[in-house]
């Protein structure tokens, strides 16, 4: 379904590839600014992706905004599906600094935590267009999992959010992949550093945790590496309640490579409950063409 609707938004943004280009090649644009903070709470409310434009001119109108500019309406639909932010160095140093931005004009994608997804390349419009195709993301997915996270930052919810990135994963081109795998694991890093030791339950979640470091290695299809991995593991010594994620991974990679005890694992892993979910996973990793 995700696949159709992305097919035809690309369809459209070719048609508009020049009127785009013109836009951004603009020194200044007529536009009415949320701050950063706004941005976010906007996109968490409308589960969108922010968009923030750093350039040293922009023409502020009292009633202008990005979408009642002189840009053409098929340009303006490509950004309504963002947040937009301007970002004149005089008032948002701060991110000037917090973003590396040294160069501009800049445009970078982040998430409603303030993750940074992805930069646009000025000189590259084919890549500008696919990258706005790519982060521009189905109704709800990621939304619930974002908004837990700002509500309440635990490992908990942290964990959702790198799971919920990496299936998004499988939505862009592969040349986007690399980004969203760096965004999940920055999410692991957060849960990594929010699980304290005196957790009741830390040693089935930390081990959870390093299953999870190892997902990008199964999405990226490196499976000669993951079983590198899973084998330094002994799976008399898996939790029980990790061991749909750890035969996740298992049959993952044996399914992948044709392994000689794929039989086996499948088998072990039918008997885990709720292992439907992650076989349907599997399949979408292995069926992908990227």
């Amino acid at each position: 379904m995700y696949y159709i609707r992305f097919e035809s938004i690309r369809c459209m943004m070719k048609k508009v590839a020049l009127l785009l280009v013109l836009f951004l090649a603009q020194a200044a644009m007529a536009c009415h600014c949320l701050t950063v903070n706004e941005a976010k709470k906007e996109a968490l409310k409308t589960n969108k992706f922010v968009i923030l434009h750093f350039s040293k001119f922009f023409m502020f109108d009292d009633d202008a905004s990005i979408q009642n500019s002189t840009m053409p309406e098929e340009g303006k639909e490509i950004f309504r599906n963002f947040i937009y932010v301007c970002m004149p160095r005089y008032a948002t140093e701060q991110y000037y600094r917090q973003y590396n931005v040294k160069t501009f004009p800049q445009m970078l994608i982040i998430d409603a935590n303030g993750r940074e997804l992805y930069r646009l390349n000025y000189d590259n419009l084919g890549e500008i267009l696919e990258a706005l195709i790519d982060f521009t993301l189905p109704n709800t997915f990621l939304g619930n999992e974002l908004n837990q996270f700002a509500k309440k930052k635990s490992y908990n919810t942290a964990m959702r959010v790198a799971q919920k990135y990496f299936d998004y994963s499988l939505l862009v081109d592969a040349k986007f992949r690399p980004n969203i795998y760096k965004v999940g694991q920055s999410y692991l890093a957060e849960a990594e550093s929010l699980l304290l030791k005196n957790d009741a339950d830390y040693g089935e979640k930390d081990q959870k945790l390093q299953l999870m470091k190892l997902f990008h290695w199964g999405y990226e299809k490196n499976f000669s590496l993951l079983d590198e991995k899973l084998a330094e593991m002994q799976t008399a010594k898996i939790h029980p309640g990790n061991l749909g994620i750890f035969y996740f991974l298992k049959y993952l990679s044996a399914k992948a490579q044709q392994s000689a005890d794929f039989l086996s694992i499948q088998a072990q892993a039918q008997t885990i409950e709720g292992f439907d979910s992650y076989a349907k996973k599997a399949e979408l990793i292995l069926t992908d063409r990227a």
